[in-house]
Order: C-alpha cells, then structure tokens, then sequence
C-alpha cells in the first residue's frame, strides 16, 4: 500500500539544504521550491560557476543526490568517509593537497552523514552491515565512545520509554559522532595553513528523524 502523502511530507527531508546548490530548476518531487526564472533550461550549479571561475571543486559523500553529473562536475569524488571521523579528515586533507597542487582556491561540499540514520549501535544498522548489497554502499562506520540510555534526556515531545530512551541515547552518540568528524575537518584546514583564509558554512539537513 502507497504511503499517504500527508504521511510522507511529514519525514525529514534534506532536499531543502541540497537545493541551494541548484538555483534554477522546477519544482521537484521531494516538494521544495527552487528559483524559477525565465531561462530555466540553464541550469547553472554552485560547483560549475566556481570551476568556471577557476575553483578546484571537490564533493566528499551525498554526490549521487546531486545530479546530473554535467550540472555537478566535481573535479574530485569521494565516498564512504560520512561516518568515520579519521577517513573524512583524510579525504579533506587529500583534498586541500589537490587544490594545492593545482594551485587554485577551492570549493569543496564535505558531507558529514552523522546523525542521519543509522544511528551507532542501532539495530538498523546492524541489518545494513549484514546485508551484502547494503555494505557495498555503506559507510565505514568510525568508533566513538556511546552514550548510555539513563544519560540522556529525552526530548519532550517523545515518551520515555525504555525502546524510545535506547534509541536517543543512540542518536546522542551518532551526534558525538559528527562533532568528531567536524573537528577533524577544522583541525585539518589549520594544519594545512587554510584556516584563516577559508570561509566555512555550515548547514544541516534537518532535525532529528523522530518519531518517524
């Protein structure tokens, strides 16, 4: 049975976020609206109009939500570092030495996939790991320390309940998580003598997916 729509509307989307980079397009199924203007067939993406400008530009993770590949022509890809903090901090160096020796400015989206579902120690993603088509595109998960159930709050809108305050607690360590891998990605922009010269936006895709 199709799910309702009022049902799906409900779920977090990260669409809105991503939109930015695609300025003039239709309306898409996800339902965000994006600046329509009278020649929308020229679709001119944040990473074309830097690279025309002469930025090395570069995407770590969420690349195959970006498309199609001629509007996003990243001159580097790189995938599975989301949720391991030292592998992302290895993709951004290896980045940063890129744009180095091509001797431009850079542009690069780095995706940090924590807190997005599946959360560290989840059953959820215990079932991904033993499911071969799904490790093929997982992530390689990164060790943190996990937050216990009794030392968490959990949020009002939801019930304390034993299988709800389990499931915080999981959320709350895959959040310690990102703080790992965002630290890594500053640390590594210091060590490359980029961290007073580079601008650094940061956005979130949503808040967290619960109770969905």
């Amino acid at each position: 049975m199709e799910t309702p729509q009022w049902r799906r509307r409900l779920k977090p989307s990260p669409a809105p976020t991503r939109s930015h980079e695609r300025p003039k397009a239709e309306q898409s199924s996800r339902g965000e609206i994006f600046v329509i203007d009278d020649d929308a067939a020229v679709r001119d993406t944040l990473s074309m109009v830097l690279k025309a400008a002469g930025y090395f530009t570069a995407v770590i993770d969420k690349h195959p939500h970006m498309k199609p590949d001629a509007e996003f022509n990243w001159d580097e890809k790189l995938s599975g570092s989301g949720k391991n903090p030292s592998l992302f901090r290895e993709h951004l160096e290896q980045l940063l030495k890129a744009a180095a020796d091509a001797k431009k400015p850079f542009f690069i989206n780095a995706n940090i996939t924590d807190p997005h579902r599946p959360f560290v120690s989840s059953e959820q993603g215990a079932a991904q790991k033993a499911n071969p088509k799904k490790v093929a595109k997982r992530d390689a998960d990164g060790e943190v320390k996990s937050f216990k159930p009794e030392e968490v709050t959990v949020p009002a809108f939801l019930e304390d309940i034993p299988e709800v305050r389990r499931e915080v607690a999981q959320y709350y360590t895959s959040v310690r998580r990102f703080d790992a891998s965002f630290g890594g990605a500053m640390a590594a922009l210091k060590a490359a003598g980029r961290e007073a010269d580079t601008i650094v936006v940061f956005m979130s895709d949503h808040g967290m997916s619960f109770p969905f």
